[in-house]
């Protein structure tokens, strides 16, 4: 298939590439740091701080990670420290010394997904796309697969099978 028939620019398909590619180092990672955070939650047993012992489930110790910042600043030192420790000890690659390699593949996606809203909003008839940046994030979600599976016959050496690494 002739991309260039479509408009189809190079900015285009490493716009699509680097989305698909940032969705799979996210995919690899995010069980990985989920569960080295899941299992130091559990060995900690971990309380929330109280202020925010009037939320629901507040007598039980924190289990969720995104709950992490509901800690003590003093339990969330330790569980930070010893997630820095985990990341070391698996050999997980951030670009700060204190980064966490999950929230760094979840940035990098995202700014791959407006990279890729933006390039293909260029094209004459795809302008529509740079407002589905900003949807709700369902509609926002059901744009970017649309992109990628209208971008992948132009990708090469992708296997088609896989259009999209759900997250």
């Amino acid at each position: 298939m002739d991309r260039n028939q479509f408009g189809i620019t190079d900015q285009m398909v490493q716009a699509a590439q680097a989305l698909l590619d940032a969705r799979a180092h996210e995919a690899i990672l995010k069980p990985q740091v989920q569960t080295y955070q899941r299992l130091i939650l559990a060995k900690h047993r971990f309380m929330f701080r109280e202020e925010f012992c009037e939320e629901p489930g507040a007598d039980q110790p924190i289990s969720d990670p995104e709950k992490a910042w509901l800690m003590s600043d003093a339990d969330l030192a330790t569980y930070i420290a010893d997630c820095h420790r985990e990341r070391d000890r698996l050999g997980l690659v951030t670009s700060v010394t204190d980064g966490c390699p999950l929230l760094e593949a979840k940035a990098r996606r995202t700014e791959a997904e407006w990279q890729l809203f933006d390039v293909l909003s260029q094209h004459p008839r795809l302008g529509h796309l740079k407002g589905a940046n900003q949807s709700v994030w369902r509609m926002r979600q059901e744009a970017l697969d649309l992109a990628v599976k209208f971008m992948m016959p132009f990708l090469e050496h992708q296997d088609t099978s896989r259009n999209t690494v759900s997250l």
